[in-house]
């Protein structure tokens, strides 16, 4: 298979996870890997469609062969850090995701995943800590301010977690004898 008609299919499984076709994006993509066994392309997308669809023993093998076609390929590793960490192995996962931040030590979703990582395996002040570097790096984050709010509101400290509520929100009214969520 030539190259061009390589890109083609690619195009076309793009187009149809784009119109949420994951099935169909995964036949065609099953083809091509049958055809094409050295495709990095198409073991990633297929990982990722995997991952999405929950099915994580196929999500893992085929990012893990994305990862052996393309060691750059630093999408493919940030997903098959998500997938160790929704299998429950932490411990691999962070491996990943530490693997990610050499490559791009400020990547945002990056440290998000690594924070929840730790946060799952109940190791809050760690994951308090990657959540903070998210916010170094972007004080508005939602996300970053959502986790940590979350995990202050679970350690009973309700006037801290509405500061950074009320980040992650835009949505609650705040002042120091109450607040008030705007509906």
């Amino acid at each position: 298979m030539s190259k061009l008609e390589n890109n083609k299919i690619i195009e076309k499984a793009i187009i149809l996870i784009q119109n949420s076709k994951f099935l169909d994006a995964i036949n065609i993509l099953e083809k091509n890997i049958k055809e094409n066994k050295l495709d990095f392309k198409s073991f990633y997308l297929l990982g990722t469609l995997y991952l999405q669809t929950k099915k994580l023993d196929l999500a893992e093998s085929n990012l893990r062969t994305a990862i052996s076609l393309n060691e750059d390929l630093f999408e493919a590793l940030h997903n098959l850090g998500i997938v160790l960490s929704q299998k429950k192995n932490f411990s691999d996962a962070r491996d990943i995701f530490l693997k990610v931040l050499i490559k791009k030590p400020n990547n945002i979703q990056t440290l998000i995943e690594l924070g929840r990582n730790y946060e799952l395996s109940n190791e809050l002040k760690e994951a308090h800590m990657y959540y903070k570097k998210v916010l170094e790096l972007d004080k508005s984050n939602k996300i970053a301010n959502n986790l940590i709010g979350n995990m202050l509101l679970n350690k009973g400290l309700h006037k801290e977690a509405l500061n950074y509520l009320k980040k992650s929100t835009g949505l609650i009214r705040f002042n120091e004898e109450n607040f008030e969520i705007i509906k």
